[in-house]
């Protein structure tokens, strides 16, 4: 199987449980958590979209002090979700960002609870502090290790880190790649100071023992704008890096997926049903519509300080999608809404 079905955006086909509930009209237990442990990074992107001004979810992030809160959920409160997950029927929580996953002090003990309940479990990180060789690591289904950079200085400059974070990465994907039997993959999120060493992110990471370099675009609000007159070398550079694709080793270019939904803006339908399949719990313990409208009044559909996932009533409705400036999840929503209501003469395939 190519790396490029990882982002099917037919994934919600296998899932018909949910999607007959979604037919009846009511709300279905998520399949996928994305689990914000962190809210707190030890790297400071200029792209991050928690932490650009023009993120797309900046809103109820930072603070009037910092962009970067020391806000961590308490491990019994981490653990209970995770516990509440199971019970709900969850098959997979992601660990993500908000913040760098692997700063909170148990995220180990975290991830390891989670997979001692069945569930599926994945990781995305800046890889500096992780730990290679825990098994909690190495039982992940998935890793995706952001690099963004193919080159110390570029990536000292994008993620505004010291240089020595760039080894300190390296050093442990090549620590976890020859044991790791899920899939490792890197991600590179392009800017306008980053693409011309997509190429040699790619070189770099197949030598390393990875099993893909996922190519992104900025979500933030400028569109894209963003990247000016640069796009067609910017297509020329991803190019370049697909040219080192092979046996064991994929360059998946989701750059030009991502600038397409960027380039429709708001969804033409009023109605989105992934939020319902995968629910994002930040660090401040909200539960957010999906990643695109975390940390945002729109985007926020309840609260956890109080109660407990299993517990919790959602305020899912009234909503209307095409008040999102952007979507990346048009894809799914037009599979799940052709699964809800099929189309005319459906048996003629």
């Amino acid at each position: 199987m190519s790396s490029r079905d990882l982002y099917s955006q037919l994934k919600p086909a296998w899932h018909p449980q949910q999607i007959q509930v979604l037919r009846d009209g009511h709300i279905p237990a998520p399949i996928h958590v994305q689990l914000i442990l962190s809210d707190l990074c030890n790297q400071d992107c200029h792209f991050c979209a928690y932490r650009m001004s023009a993120g797309l979810s900046n809103e109820l992030f930072g603070t009037a002090e910092t962009h970067n809160p020391n806000r961590t959920i308490p491990t019994p409160k981490a653990l209970e979700i995770v516990e509440d997950c199971a019970e709900l029927g969850v098959k997979a929580i992601q660990f993500t960002g908000g913040g760098e996953p692997t700063v909170h002090p148990d995220h180990l003990r975290v991830f390891r609870r989670a997979q001692e309940l069945g569930m599926e479990t994945a990781l995305v990180t800046n890889g500096v502090k992780l730990v290679a060789s825990d098994p909690a690591i190495l039982g992940m289904t998935w890793i995706r290790i952001s690099v963004d950079a193919g080159d110390e200085a570029t990536y000292a400059a994008v993620r505004r880190v010291p240089a020595t974070h760039w080894g300190k990465m390296w050093a442990n994907v090549r620590a976890l790649a020859p044991q790791f039997r899920g899939t490792l993959g890197m991600g590179f999120v392009v800017t306008p100071e980053n693409y011309r060493t997509i190429a040699a992110a790619a070189y770099l990471a197949r030598e390393a023992g990875v099993t893909n370099l996922r190519v992104g675009a900025v979500f933030s609000a400028e569109g894209p704008a963003y990247y000016g007159d640069l796009l067609p070398a910017i297509m020329d550079a991803i190019a370049s890096a697909k040219e080192l694709s092979g046996p064991g080793f994929d360059v998946v270019d989701l750059f030009g997926r991502r600038l397409s939904d960027l380039e429709a803006g708001a969804p033409e339908d009023p109605d989105c049903n992934y939020q319902y399949l995968t629910v994002y719990i930040g660090g401040d313990l909200s539960v957010y519509r999906c990643c695109n409208t975390a940390y945002t009044r729109a985007g926020r559909v309840g609260s956890l300080v109080d109660q407990r996932l299993r517990d919790a009533v959602l305020s899912y409705r009234p909503f209307d999608a095409r008040t999102c400036r952007f979507c990346q999840f048009i894809g799914q929503n037009k599979a799940i809404k052709a699964l809800i209501d099929p189309p005319s003469h459906v048996n003629f395939v």
